[in-house]
């Protein structure tokens, strides 16, 4: 079955990407995932969502102090309604404990649809269909919410992709000091592509072709920040905007990759 990856914006603090041989979804925020799933099948980007699947929270369920940086807020409005959308066997976080109010109503309704939150290790794998779905980081727990987002490579054939949530340098740095494999042929850029992601060496290591960035038109935050996007263009990596181009779906049958956008239908 083709792999099909999916970054969708509708807003700076309601972006999805869907990572789906039919399966498998990974949002950095869930507020619209069944929303946008929808429309995917509507439109054709998403073929079908199955029974058994897996459901990555890749942004962690940390506090902070603004809308984008207070993903717990986010999460919290928005995981009943995907859990009662869809079929969730599996539900990978970064944490299972937290004080936050909107993380005690992700609880509850994890708990009401007998769903226990998973942190993964570094290092642990899982299948998707024909791909492998390899655990990068975080290395270790962080004080700051941004660093403790789950990181992913995703393996399909002789693709890959990199998902870094919303990692900066310090957990960037820690995944790549350990070693891990960090080579991607597409890499979703941090943080919305803020300055303070997707560093020069990261991008040195990684190697990749492609990046997307998913952040809404005109945002009050400056996203993309021209200091990373001045890092893509010196990598020579070609560059997706969900600003500029809507919804971006990328296409794998594990040799080939193809990209389309809301403005190329």
């Amino acid at each position: 079955m083709p792999f099909t990856g999916v970054s969708h914006k509708v807003g700076e603090h309601i972006d999805t990407d869907a990572i789906i041989p039919a399966r498998f979804l990974v949002t950095t925020d869930p507020k619209k995932l069944g929303e946008n799933c929808m429309e995917g099948l509507e439109h054709g980007w998403v073929k079908r969502v199955q029974v058994g699947d897996i459901l990555v929270a890749e942004r962690n369920f940390g506090c902070g102090s603004s809308r984008e940086h207070a993903p717990i807020a986010i999460l919290g409005a928005g995981m009943k309604a995907v859990i009662a959308a869809f079929p969730v066997r599996t539900l990978y976080s970064s944490v299972t404990s937290s004080s936050n109010g909107a993380f005690q109503r992700v609880m509850r309704a994890a708990e009401t649809a007998n769903l226990a939150i998973t942190v993964p290790n570094v290092g642990d794998t899982f299948s998707l269909g024909s791909a492998t779905v390899t655990v990068l980081g975080p290395q270790k727990h962080y004080s700051d919410v941004n660093n403790q987002s789950l990181i992913l490579r995703v393996d399909y054939g002789s693709n890959a992709f990199l998902f870094t949530g919303d990692a900066e340098y310090e957990s960037e740095t820690d995944v790549l000091d350990a070693g891990e494999d960090v080579r991607c042929d597409v890499i979703k850029a941090g943080h919305h592509g803020s300055r303070t992601s997707t560093g020069y060496r990261l991008l040195y290591e990684a190697q990749p072709k492609y990046a997307v960035i998913s952040c809404g038109a005109d945002n009050e935050y400056g996203h993309p920040h021209d200091d990373t996007l001045s890092r893509l263009r010196d990598a020579d990596v070609t560059v997706y905007r969900t600003d500029l181009n809507g919804t971006i779906v990328c296409r794998s049958d594990g040799v080939d990759l193809t990209f389309t956008t809301a403005k190329d239908r």
